[in-house]
């Protein structure tokens, strides 16, 4: 965020200084409005697909404003998870394809249950009932080592996929940040591109001003600041140029913690050595009002602190 420069005529600074010690001169202090300004650039290089918002139109915060193409962008996405689906679709059935073993080691273990009755009951020999042991050994280790391996492969398969899905989701981030969207809520005063155009990453596409935080930047002398505070009220009239003057209702919202030297455009040595001070004096507004008062930033404006 950034604000408008105040351009402060010579004739104008001389009032706001001299404004204390002039019997003829009824206001404090004088400036012209400015506001918050809102420049946003792209995110990303990339031809500009839309821009639905024309100069003057009033935005909200987060409104899509700009739209930079995606197509290289979609067309990776679709690759990707088409990569992910045949990895997914080739991962081992670990129940399917260790049926086979565990219906033998099943039938090895009956056979060994069998051989050690009939060894019990003397109807048969321990060779019998050891050969039968050995078997179900065996099969068993068969079928630990395959279950082992499968799960190995399903596992990789699983990284794999993960790895995609990582991937898929930087795209993801990448598609969002072609949408570009309002940062705050303002009328959009520039276009610095148009639909077509390269939009190059951090370089400005449009510029928003809040119009319904107009402020006057005015320069104050010492002797004034020992009587103003932030939050303080103030009156300002604003010059529409002719005899049309209107009043509104401020009030304080900063003030500068150091001095500076007054303006250049004041030429004389006497008041270039004097030291003066920034004060914003923001307008009473109603906030639920896009435009709530008629005042437009550069208008000239005369402020007196009550």
């Amino acid at each position: 965020m950034k604000t408008t420069l105040s351009i402060i005529a010579p004739t104008l600074c001389l009032l706001s200084l001299s404004a204390c010690g002039s019997s003829e001169v009824s206001h404090d202090a004088t400036g012209f409005f400015e506001a918050t300004e809102a420049p946003d650039s792209a995110e990303r290089t990339g031809r500009i697909q839309a821009f639905p918002v024309q100069q003057g139109d009033i935005v909200d915060m987060g409104q899509q404003v700009v739209l930079i193409d995606t197509t290289q962008l979609s067309l990776r996405m679709a690759q990707l998870q088409a990569q992910r689906r045949a990895i997914l679709a080739q991962r081992p059935d670990v129940a399917s394809q260790t049926a086979a073993l565990r219906q033998q080691l099943a039938k090895a273990q009956e056979e060994q249950k069998r051989f050690v009755d009939l060894v019990a009951q003397g109807a048969a020999g321990s060779k019998q009932a050891d050969d039968a042991n050995a078997q179900v050994t065996l099969v068993q280790r068969q079928l630990d080592a395959q279950t082992v391996t499968l799960n190995q492969a399903v596992s990789a398969a699983n990284a794999q996929a993960q790895a995609l899905e990582a991937e898929m989701d930087i795209l993801r981030d990448q598609m969002a940040r072609c949408v570009v969207l309002a940062p705050s809520a303002g009328t959009l005063t520039e276009r610095y591109a148009e639909v077509g155009e390269l939009a190059v990453a951090a370089r400005p596409l449009f510029k928003l001003i809040d119009m319904r935080s107009l402020y006057v930047r005015v320069y104050v002398t010492s002797a004034q600041l020992s009587r103003i505070a932030v939050g303080q009220k103030a009156s300002v009239s604003v010059d529409f140029g002719g005899e049309h003057t209107e009043t509104y209702g401020g009030h304080v919202i900063w003030v500068a913690s150091s001095a500076e030297f007054t303006p250049k455009s004041i030429v004389t040595a006497d008041e270039r050595a004097d030291m003066v001070y920034a004060v914003k004096v923001a307008l009473d507004t109603d906030s639920s009002a896009s435009e709530p008062i008629m005042a437009k930033v550069g208008m000239y404006a005369h402020v007196t602190f009550i």
